[in-house]
């Protein structure tokens, strides 16, 4: 960057001495540079005028981004400390389904399925 900016830099000054040494009077040449500078000064205003509205635009869909991001997450890690809330009721002995009934039949083992040999 640091070389792009000599170079644009010594085009300005070559550009500057190549329109004070040429031949036209002195009058001309002061307003042939008043009204370059006018007209570069309104390409900057115009072009400030560009990088303010995409800033604010840029700032405006990241901020709605970013809020919707949050959103999300809120909702992922309610779902997450619900899931955890569970676990700990689980391992403590304190789950919430219905308990079973004292005169329902005990379940039977699984049947043995390894071949015999």
């Amino acid at each position: 960057m640091k070389r792009c900016g000599k170079f644009l830099l010594g085009g300005l000054i070559g550009a500057a001495l190549g329109i004070l040494f040429a031949p036209k009077s002195g009058a001309e040449t002061r307003a042939f540079i008043k009204e370059k500078a006018q007209a570069y000064m309104d390409n900057a205003d115009v072009m400030t005028d560009n990088v303010r509205d995409k800033a604010v635009e840029l700032y405006s869909t990241a901020s709605d981004y970013a809020g919707d991001a949050t959103v999300q997450l809120k909702e992922k890690i309610d779902v997450a400390r619900g899931k955890l809330s569970d676990t700990v009721s689980a391992a403590k002995g304190e789950t919430s389904a219905p308990p079973v009934a004292p005169d329902a039949p005990a379940a039977s083992a699984p049947a043995d399925t390894t071949p015999k040999t």
